[in-house]
Protein backbone atom coordinates (compact mmCIF):
# COMPACT_ATOMS: atom_id res chain seq x y z
CA UNK A 1 0.00 0.00 0.00
CA UNK A 2 1.53 3.17 -1.12
CA UNK A 3 2.11 5.96 1.62
CA UNK A 4 -0.02 9.14 1.79
CA UNK A 5 2.96 10.92 0.37
CA UNK A 6 3.41 8.88 -2.43
CA UNK A 7 0.36 8.80 -3.32
CA UNK A 8 -0.22 13.08 -3.40
CA UNK A 9 3.11 13.25 -5.47
CA UNK A 10 1.49 11.06 -7.88
CA UNK A 11 -1.68 12.71 -7.58
CA UNK A 12 0.07 16.17 -8.19
CA UNK A 13 2.24 15.10 -10.58
CA UNK A 14 -0.92 13.94 -12.94
CA UNK A 15 -2.46 18.05 -12.47
CA UNK A 16 0.74 19.59 -13.62
CA UNK A 17 1.12 17.51 -16.28
CA UNK A 18 -2.88 17.99 -17.31
CA UNK A 19 -2.22 22.02 -16.54
CA UNK A 20 0.77 21.84 -18.76
CA UNK A 21 -0.67 20.32 -21.72
CA UNK A 22 -3.93 22.70 -21.53
CA UNK A 23 -1.67 26.28 -20.88
CA UNK A 24 0.51 24.83 -23.69
CA UNK A 25 -2.50 25.18 -26.49
CA UNK A 26 -2.24 23.85 -30.10
CA UNK A 27 0.13 25.60 -32.40
CA UNK A 28 -1.70 24.68 -35.70
CA UNK A 29 -5.39 26.22 -35.09
CA UNK A 30 -6.28 28.45 -37.80
CA UNK A 31 -9.28 30.57 -38.15
CA UNK A 32 -11.42 27.93 -40.64
CA UNK A 33 -11.16 25.67 -37.99
CA UNK A 34 -13.95 28.15 -36.56
CA UNK A 35 -16.27 28.98 -39.82
CA UNK A 36 -18.97 27.06 -38.66
CA UNK A 37 -19.50 28.47 -35.06
CA UNK A 38 -18.10 32.53 -36.64
CA UNK A 39 -21.16 32.02 -39.43
CA UNK A 40 -23.80 31.15 -36.53
CA UNK A 41 -23.31 34.96 -34.98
Amino acid sequence: MPTFEATLDELLSKRRALARDMLSGASDIQVSNFEALLKTR
